[in-house]
């Protein structure tokens, strides 16, 4: 019997205690889903900057390509190759169409 006083009786938890810590468990809980909708949303507006930048890319490829050929467009060859390939001549030359090209170079080359 001396063991039984020797025993230091078990103390239950307080409710108070117990609910102290359901009400951090949820506070924790919803702070932790307060940032789910502005993470999800600065994801969103990273993707979308991401495009964006393969726009400006893409157009400023384009623009630079376009500068070139306006570029090129200033000399008198290129504004005279742009002529021939739609069908124009210059005065006093006399102008012969070929067809069936495409035709006579698959029967020539097999």
């Amino acid at each position: 019997m001396d063991s039984d006083k020797t025993r230091v009786p078990r103390r239950r938890t307080a409710r108070t205690a117990t609910v102290l810590r359901w009400v951090g468990a949820l506070v924790l809980v919803g702070v932790a889903l307060s940032y789910v909708q502005p993470i999800r949303s600065y994801e969103d507006a990273r993707r979308d900057v991401e495009r964006k930048e393969a726009q400006i890319d893409a157009l400023t490829q384009k623009r630079s390509n376009l500068q070139r050929r306006v570029s090129l467009a200033s000399s008198d060859k290129f504004i005279e190759q742009e002529a021939r390939t739609h069908g124009l001549a210059r005065p006093g030359e006399t102008l012969f169409l070929v067809q069936g090209i495409e035709r006579w170079q698959k029967q020539r080359n097999g």
